[in-house]
This record gives structure tokens, C-alpha cells and sequence, in this order.
């Protein structure tokens, strides 16, 4: 894409043999409006209810400018609950929820949704969440498999044979 605002293009051809290069008039390219991504919350990725929660979004203007922060609005809901690209807030209860980031910029407004799904602590389970249960289970199996021992060590104590 290119840049908003004045610009003038340089074409350069080259034959093999020769080459030639000619200057265009200005052109002007219109303001667009900014372009918008949710980083955090992510997609599908569950987060518990009552903890918190980080609210972060990448803003990039048309002529490549740093975003103003107070021109960047977030909503859960349709309630307005934070401002600025990068906000803590406190999840809200558990359900799926409908997270928005709005941002005026200079040369129009964006929007970008998100589901947000949150989860009572109380009623989780680790192991189906992908908790530590498994990641135990799966260290004393390697163990196993090494003959219950660490690594690195001999058998004979350390000596070597001769």
C-alpha cells in the first residue's frame, strides 16, 4: 500500500544496454483510515473471570505515523471500559464476550471485533485446559524411559574402567 499525501514516482528502464529514467508529475493520495489488529486479547484463548486482563492493539496510520492513544477506544459488550492501545482491565465474568477496538485516526475511523471467553476459576479442570497435571505426568514418563536416572551420570560411579 502506498503511503497518503504527495508523492512522485520515479520509472527507471533499462534495455540490457541502456538505461533511462523519467520523473512523474505529483499524484496525491487520499487519507485512508488506519489499519487495526487486536493482539490481546487472543482469539479462543480462554482467560479466568475476575483476573487481569491485558487489552493490546497495533494501530499503523496511512502515512506510517504513531497512533494518538487517546484516539484508540475499547469496548467489551458495547460498553466503553478502557482507552489507549495498550489497557489492564479486569476480565470480565465468565461467558463469551464481544471485544472491540475503535480508533479515529486522521484520515477516518476503524473497527476490529474479538471474542473474548472467560472462565469461573472455581469450575476448571487443568488437565483439559492444558494445565501442569500433564506436563508432570509427561516428565516422570521421560524419566522412566532414561532407567529412572538423571543424565549424565555413570553407573560406576563416576570411575572409569581399565
Amino acid at each position: 500500500t502506498l503511503p497518503s499525501g504527495r508523492l512522485v514516482f520515479r520509472l527507471l528502464a533499462h534495455d540490457g544496454f541502456h538505461s533511462i529514467s523519467r520523473m512523474s508529475r505529483a499524484v496525491v493520495m487520499p487519507r485512508r483510515p488506519p489499519i487495526v489488529s487486536i493482539l490481546s486479547p487472543e482469539a479462543g484463548r480462554p482467560f479466568f473471570a475476575g483476573a487481569a486482563l491485558r487489552l493490546w492493539g497495533a494501530i499503523t496510520e496511512d502515512d506510517g505515523a504513531p497512533a494518538d492513544a487517546e484516539a484508540c477506544e475499547w469496548l467489551v459488550d458495547g460498553r466503553r471500559i478502557a482507552r489507549g492501545a495498550d489497557a489492564w482491565i479486569t476480565a470480565p465474568p465468565p461467558g463469551e464476550h464481544r471485544c472491540t477496538l475503535i480508533v479515529r485516526g486522521r484520515g477516518g475511523s476503524a473497527r476490529v471485533n474479538t471474542t473474548l471467553r472467560t472462565l469461573d476459576p472455581r469450575e476448571t479442570d487443568p488437565q483439559r485446559l492444558g494445565g501442569d497435571a500433564p506436563a508432570r505426568a509427561g516428565a516422570r514418563r521421560a524419566s522412566a524411559r532414561r532407567g529412572g536416572r538423571p543424565r549424565g551420570r555413570r553407573r560406576n560411579g563416576g570411575r572409569s574402567r581399565r
